[in-house]
C-alpha cells in the first residue's frame, strides 16, 4: 500500500434535499410530519451534514482514520430492528 493514502466511505442516511425523494414524501404523506419525532436525531439530515463528514475525513485531524464506513444518518439505522 502506498504510504499516506487513506480510503474511507461516507454513507448518508435520509437527507433532505429540495426536490429529492424525502421532499416528495414530505409533500405527499401526512405521516411524514411525525418523522422528526421518531428520528433519533430529531430531524432528517441536510447536505451540509454529509459535507462536514467528508471535510472531517479529508482533513489532518482524521489522518489516522483509514478504512472506515462513516454513517451520517443521525442514528436512523439504530431504530431498525433486525
Amino acid at each position: 500500500m502506498v504510504p499516506r493514502i487513506r480510503c474511507n466511505v461516507v454513507s448518508p442516511g435520509p437527507i433532505m434535499v429540495e426536490g429529492g425523494d424525502w421532499d416528495g414524501i414530505k409533500q405527499g404523506m401526512p405521516e411524514f410530519s411525525k418523522q422528526p419525532e421518531t428520528h433519533p436525531g430529531g430531524d432528517l439530515g441536510y447536505p451540509e451534514d454529509v459535507a462536514n463528514a467528508v471535510a472531517f475525513l479529508s482533513g489532518d485531524v482524521a489522518k489516522h482514520i483509514n478504512g472506515v464506513n462513516l454513517t451520517v444518518d443521525g442514528g436512523f439505522l439504530k431504530r431498525v430492528n433486525y
